[in-house]
Parts: structure tokens; C-alpha cells; sequence
């Protein structure tokens, strides 16, 4: 954990109060081109500070948050979510946001494909990057420009050859990022806000839209709701229920923004 001043701890003890008493309300969800460029790999931003594999199993995802669609292996081939990126603010230089879709990770899982963008907090002010990952290996870093108010859509792929695509464009400032890689089956599509080192740099609210996994709405799949939590009870971010059709949901940080 972090260390924080006690008024800080203070205030999330409020807002832990706060947030359940909001997650009483929300609930669960029910199922109710440009130009492509270099990659370039980076080190990891910071000590563990990348996107990881949750490893968790129950609706408290601890680091995600977010929905889940689990199956059996080999059943996904498709998940993709647009987003408009949004600032964050920073109170830790620990404090990381990461935005993305891809498979595994969910459920004891060891591996990851992952793409989207990370917010993390270097000298009290967030730096944007976008990535993809293949976990175990690290995450690569591209060298695109990325920031808040882009309009962005991430998509992976996935064949019965274990052959995985990875994408992701912005289409706020025209550029395009795609790689194929090699792993083993999936067994879970997720479309995820994730707090690598379990404090989120905050970002008040934010909404994927156009969520599908094979192709259908993320919210007709029966998917299960994850939350980021911090010590104790209290959350630090959560998501809302799907729209009519099922693809479109927020999700909210819970404080400091």
C-alpha cells in the first residue's frame, strides 16, 4: 500500500462509506484508418507498474474494473471497446490508470493480450502511453502520441491457430497500431479500467462504447462485474450497468477527482 497523510486516509474513509452505499444502488450489471507507424519497446513504466494479470476469481477484481465474459478455452475470438481518454490526476507517484480490451488474465489465468492506454504518475504529473501486452513478456510501448479527450478503439483478435491481433487506433489524431502475436487459448474477454498498483490515479468518470466480444454485446453475454478495491472495504472505482443494447457502460473512480 501507498502511504497517505491521515487527512487522506480520512477521506477515503468516507468515500469507502460512500461507495458502498452506491454500489447497493448499481449493482451488478445485468445483460440488460490512419496511418500505421513504428513500434518501439520501452522498459516497464516504473517497477510494476505495467499491466498485469489479476489472478482473482470473484466479482472483487481488486485491480479491475470492469465486465468479464468467461467461457470455455478456445471460445473467444473477438472483443473490442472505444473510449474517449480521460485526464487523470496524480496524488501518488505510484498511482497508474490503464485502459484497455483483451483476453485472459481472469480466474487463475497466467497469460494476458491486452491493448490500450496507461496514465501513470511521474512527478506529480500523469504521463499518457499506449501499449499492448502479452503477458508473461512485458508490455511494449509505442512512440505514438496519446492524450486525454483522443477518441480511441482497441480490438483483439483471436484464431483457433492460438494466433492473436492486436489493435488499437486513435481516432482523434489518425494513427494506427497493430500487432500479431503467439500464445495459448483464451478462456475470458474483458473490457477493463485497471489499477496496476492497486491506487488508481483518478479519473472521475468514463464510458466504453461499441463493447462486443465474438461480435455481440459485451452485456448479452451474462458477464460478471468487477470492482477495484483498496485495503479494507472501500472501492476506488466501479461500473455501471450496460445500456439497452448492451454495449455501452461507464465506469466511475471513487475518489479524489
Amino acid at each position: 500500500m501507498i502511504a497517505r497523510t491521515p487527512v487522506r486516509k480520512t477521506l477515503l474513509g468516507l468515500l469507502a462509506c460512500l461507495s458502498l452505499c452506491l454500489l447497493a444502488t448499481v449493482g451488478a450489471a445485468t445483460g440488460g484508418a490512419g496511418r500505421e507507424s513504428t513500434v518501439s519497446a520501452h522498459p516497464a513504466a516504473g517497477s510494476g507498474q505495467a499491466a498485469r494479470p489479476a489472478h482473482f476469481g470473484s466479482q472483487d477484481g481488486n485491480i479491475w474494473a470492469g465486465y468479464v465474459a468467461t467461457g470455455a478455452p478456445q471460445l473467444f475470438h473477438q472483443v473490442s471497446a472505444s473510449w474517449v481518454l480521460p485526464s487523470v490526476d496524480c496524488f501518488s507517484p505510484n498511482d497508474v490508470t490503464a485502459f484497455w480490451v483483451g483476453f485472459n488474465g481472469y480466474g487463475g489465468s497466467q497469460t494476458v493480450q491486452q491493448t490500450g492506454v496507461a496514465a501513470r504518475c511521474d512527478s506529480g504529473s500523469p504521463v499518457y502511453q499506449a501499449w499492448y501486452e502479452m503477458f508473461p513478456d512485458p508490455p511494449v510501448y509505442y512512440d505514438e502520441p496519446v492524450g486525454p479527450g483522443d477518441s480511441l478503439t482497441a480490438t483483439v483478435l483471436h484464431d483457433n491457430s492460438y494466433n492473436y491481433t492486436l489493435s488499437l487506433t486513435n481516432n482523434t489524431r489518425g494513427w494506427n497500431q497493430t500487432t500479431n502475436q503467439v500464445a495459448g487459448p483464451d478462456n475470458s474477454a474483458e473490457v477493463i479500467v485497471e489499477a496496476p498498483n492497486h491506487w488508481i490515479a483518478p479519473f472521475g468518470t468514463m464510458t466504453f462504447t461499441g463493447a462486443t466480444v465474438n461480435n455481440s454485446p459485451l452485456g448479452s453475454l451474462a458477464p460478471t462485474a468487477l470492482y477495484i478495491s483498496g485495503s479494507g472495504l472501500f472501492l476506488l472505482a466501479s461500473p455501471g450497468n450496460f445500456n439497452s443494447a448492451g454495449d455501452s457502460f461507464s465506469v466511475q473512480s471513487l475518489t479524489d477527482h
